[in-house]
């Protein structure tokens, strides 16, 4: 999709895309928006949804640049987006649907949100073991 140079790809069902999942070091890498957004709004006298914007541009080119992974995203969605950014982790993701690959919501789901299939008991167990 996006030349897959990033190694781990997942659903995201807030994006509705394919993202590039991060790992802990990675997010620690991104830049902050919380802070940038308060130092904004105290140096240009701005509100906070303009300050949380601002704020959130960097890190979503820091995110876009790193992985390769351009987000569908209106101009209005900027700061909640970046902040959003956290949320693709590999961490946050379980094993890979047995039906249709795609991985499922959290490491504890045994539904695929995507197809729908349910994962046997067993399947489930014998993959969280591996």
């Amino acid at each position: 999709m996006y030349g897959k140079r990033y190694p781990d790809w997942g659903w995201c069902w807030r994006c509705n895309q394919e993202v590039a999942l991060l790992n802990a070091t990675q997010i620690s890498e991104m830049p902050e928006v919380i802070s940038e957004a308060k130092r904004i709004r105290k140096a240009e006298g701005t509100d906070l949804q303009q300050a949380m914007n601002a704020a959130g541009k960097a890190r979503i080119k820091h995110y876009e640049e790193t992985t390769g992974c351009k987000l569908n995203f209106g101009d209005e969605e900027v700061g909640a987006l970046a902040l959003h950014l956290v949320s693709h982790q590999t961490r946050n993701y379980g094993i890979p649907c047995t039906n249709c690959g795609k991985l499922l919501r959290s490491s504890k789901a045994s539904y695929c949100a995507d197809c729908g299939f349910e994962e046997s008991a067993q399947t489930f167990i014998q993959d969280r073991n591996k």
